[in-house]
């Protein structure tokens, strides 16, 4: 579990969940983008595990994306659940980047995206 942390200043991810983890939770964390290298992030989160839940999160300026799924591995991406977290974008891709529909990924109507110049998520949202 990642609960309650200030995350800022990193040139990468603020967060990168890897293949082979499963079942975690990522709540009430503050991100800030200020800082990443395009060239080494897209997004304050990258979930690539299975069953992840990212709940009441609150992320400002990203490069491109503020919370993002993708498969790199088959059977890994799967399953993960977005709710309840705000994303100012401030930057040119998602609120919530899926990389695409088969990977299961709920994506909750209550998480507040602003700023980013893309749209909500690649994905339609599902009630709360």
């Amino acid at each position: 579990m990642l609960i309650d942390n200030d995350i800022a200043n990193t040139t990468a991810e603020n967060i990168d969940i890897k293949e082979g983890t499963t079942a975690g939770k990522i709540i009430g964390n503050q991100f800030n983008g200020t800082g990443m290298v395009e060239a080494a992030a897209t997004g304050w989160i990258n979930v690539k595990g299975n069953d992840w839940t990212v709940e009441d999160n609150t992320g400002a300026d990203s490069v491109k994306n503020g919370y993002q799924v993708h498969q790199v591995y088959p059977g890994w991406g799967i399953g993960n659940v977005f709710t309840g977290n705000r994303a100012q974008v401030n930057g040119p891709g998602y609120g919530i980047y899926v990389q695409n529909k088969r990977l299961q990924t709920v994506v909750a109507c209550n998480n507040v995206v602003s700023a980013a110049g893309s749209g909500f998520s690649t994905i339609a949202c599902s009630p709360a």
